[in-house]
């Protein structure tokens, strides 16, 4: 009896024990864990990779909310110890609840429910109810919608060439209000009215104002993650839309032979919350192929519209495959011919590849805040020029502008030459200058802005700063031979051989010399040239009936002083 008893009493503890065991397991799995951005790499074009890390105390089960809208293939959990096991994760639906103020009367509605208000429809006069409820259809996710395949996919921004952001957060919810629930007791009732027969509403004396602001709904994700062979550090990475910076460039030219160039970025925060993180701002062109994609785990949309997006992301002489096939050949397009992925996004220092860095440590950016941080102030070599760019005088359908019976009407050519006082900058430093707005002041005044282009270090830039009053220029072409039907094309057009004449004249009426930079667009084989200049081919007028050629002239002009130059050139010309 005593060893039945004691046996009795070792299953009861080991139940006891096995039950606790349970509740504690069963807690560590509703245990929820916050996450935080350490690192994201930012590129211009509204994307950023993300890099989130998580203290996992032991093995277990543990929820991640807020899991953001990660691009197709960019989201990985990778854990810092290799003992550290992820067994699952599985993203199931969230939703919100955040505050806003009532914009719109539907809302005023929504932010005063149990409230007695008085209300105005078309038909009835002021009278007195409760608002009970507010009903409402969400639309998000559902298979059978109409707009399903737009739930974060959708083909709805035209051409393929331009970048589409997926749709999240509150835009992927389309909400209907059928009607709105009253509750009267003079006489006591209640009814129904259509949200549009709502004319008026206002508070009832004695019982305070209308609440402006309520609670709402909005969608949302969380990851249930399985660990197992102990805790540690955990990162997320992904990339993810709404998160990018724009830079841009002060050029101080008080020194007359020495710039001071700064560079700034603005980082614009929509996605995330960052505290203590580094930013890395990114200049290039990485290759993001599958970045209009958003990945399954963000739980937008269902599997027709996932697959729909893969289809839409193809080229248009693959769209028609069954969709099946759309994860098989967007993972093709994926890979270079080489057969290594195309998508390289860097996560440290300052170089990778093809990508440039500006690392920015300690950044502290709220959700919806823009953020202002110094990159460089340096001193460049910079060189002051008087710009003039000449159009080509073959328009599109290879007509000779200067003909007598040229229909000009908007082919019409400028009547005043345009010369540009402009800066040839020299990129001495280690990293490339990203292309940005660049404003050029001087002794604190302002001078003129202009875009700064991409320039490689050792490369120079030209910035406008604005036009060159006293500096006047004139153009002129002159038909001095012609050859009727020289040429014909592949088309059955005619052409005639013309031999023209140019002449440029350019008056400077500054009290100091300059230096002119000539750029002139010419379609034709040229024949000469006074003085010399460079010629370089386009690529352009590779396959046209007329190559087209660059000419550049860099050449003082004396204070005071006037510039005559001339080039002769053979151009098929249409009639």
């Amino acid at each position: 009896m005593k060893n039945s008893a004691l046996l009795t009493q070792v299953r009861l503890r080991s139940l006891v024990t096995v039950v606790g065991l349970a509740a504690l397991t069963d807690a560590v799995a509703q245990q929820a864990v916050d996450s935080k951005v350490v690192e994201a790499s930012l590129f211009k074009n509204g994307l950023a990779f993300v890099v989130r890390e998580v203290d996992l105390p032991s093995e277990g089960e543990y929820l991640l909310q807020d899991l953001p809208a990660p691009a197709h293939g960019s989201f990985w959990i990778m854990p810092e110890s290799k003992a550290t096991l992820v067994r699952e994760a599985v993203a199931f639906n969230s939703p919100r609840s955040e505050t806003t103020e009532a914009v719109t009367l539907i809302e005023l509605l929504q932010a005063n429910i149990g409230k007695t208000v008085e209300l105005k429809t078309e038909k009835e006069d002021w009278f007195e109810a409760m608002i009970v409820a507010v009903p409402k259809r969400s639309t998000q996710g559902s298979p059978n919608s109409a707009n399903s395949a737009y739930l974060g996919y959708g083909d709805r921004w035209g051409s393929q060439n331009v970048y589409r952001p997926p749709i999240t957060g509150v835009e992927a919810v389309t909400e209907q209000p059928g009607f709105v629930l009253l509750k009267s007791d003079n006489p006591a009732t209640s009814l129904a009215l259509l949200p549009s027969d709502i004319k008026g509403l206002r508070s009832v004396k004695g019982q305070g104002d209308l609440a402006l602001s309520f609670s709402r709904s909005t969608p949302g994700s969380a990851i249930r993650l399985k660990v197992t062979g102990g805790g540690g550090k955990i990162r997320l990475a992904y990339l993810v839309w709404g998160l990018t910076w724009a830079p841009s460039y002060q050029i101080d030219i008080t020194n007359a032979k020495e710039a001071s160039l700064q560079g700034k970025a603005t980082i614009l925060n929509d996605v995330e919350e960052m505290r203590g993180a580094t930013a890395n701002l990114v200049t290039g062109y990485p290759n993001l192929a599958f970045a209009e994609a958003v990945d399954p785990l963000g739980l937008r949309g269902d599997v027709s519209s996932f697959l729909q997006s893969l289809v839409n992301l193809a080229p248009a002489d693959r769209r028609r495959q069954a969709p099946t096939m759309a994860q098989q050949v967007m993972t093709n397009a994926m890979v270079s011919d080489s057969g290594r992925p195309r998508l390289t996004v860097p996560t440290e220092g300052e170089v990778r590849e093809d990508l440039f860095l500006y690392p920015q440590t300690d950044v502290n950016l709220k959700q919806g805040e823009r953020g202002y941080y110094p990159l460089f102030a340096k001193r460049v070599p910079y060189e002051s020029l008087f710009q003039w760019e000449i159009e080509d005088s073959l328009d599109p359908q290879y007509r000779w502008r200067y003909a007598y019976w040229y229909d000009r009407g908007d082919q019409q050519m400028p009547q005043q030459e345009e010369v540009w006082h402009t800066l040839r900058l020299t990129n001495t430093g280690g990293l490339p200058w990203t292309t940005a707005p660049a404003m050029t002041v001087q002794e604190g005044r302002v001078l003129g802005q202009d875009t700064l282009f991409y320039t490689s270090p050792g490369a120079k830039s030209l910035v406008k700063i604005t036009r060159a009053i006293d500096v006047k220029a004139e153009q002129g072409e002159t038909e001095v031979e012609r050859e009727r039907n020289a040429k014909t094309a592949y088309s059955g057009q005619t052409y005639d051989l013309v031999t023209i004449k140019g002449e440029l004249r350019v008056f400077n009426y500054k009290n100091k010399p300059i230096t002119l930079l000539i750029k002139k667009t010419l379609s034709g084989e040229v024949l000469d040239t006074s003085p010399k200049c460079d010629v370089d081919a386009t690529i352009k007028g590779v396959w046209r009936v007329n190559p087209q050629q660059l000419l550049t002239w860099e050449i003082p002009v004396e204070a005071a002083g006037k510039l005559y130059l001339a080039y002769r050139y053979k151009v098929y010309a249409g009639r």
